[in-house]
């Protein structure tokens, strides 16, 4: 399911008002990663067939597009703040709305 289709069932939290770089490399020629070879990196089969990911150095001005202030640098901190809070906001949601039964890690 894209992104674009969960913002669409819950817009008054998934709002995807401004442009983001998965957008951007599917609208600007079929960038869809491993599944085409090409998005962030270019995918190559080694000579065993697995894939050998190597960087995409125009995916890089494509996503410069959408960066008004130029690129900048992120600490590795706040990547993971910026990864992991929506993440957590969702299962505390989830749990609101009993979705989820319990935020206990189930054994199987």
């Amino acid at each position: 399911m894209s992104s674009k289709w969960i913002a669409a069932e819950y817009p008054q939290r998934m709002a995807l008002d401004f442009p983001h770089a998965i957008a951007k490399l599917v609208e600007c020629g079929r960038r869809h990663g491993q599944k085409n070879g090409v998005g962030f990196y270019r995918y190559e089969a080694t000579d065993k067939g697995r894939p050998l990911r190597r960087p995409a150095p125009e995916a890089h001005a494509l996503i410069a597009a959408i960066q008004p202030d130029g690129p900048r640098s992120f600490a590795a901190e706040e990547i993971v703040d910026r990864l992991m809070l929506p993440m957590i906001v969702e299962a505390a949601i989830c749990l609101e709305h009993g979705v989820a039964q319990s935020a206990a890690r189930r054994r199987s």
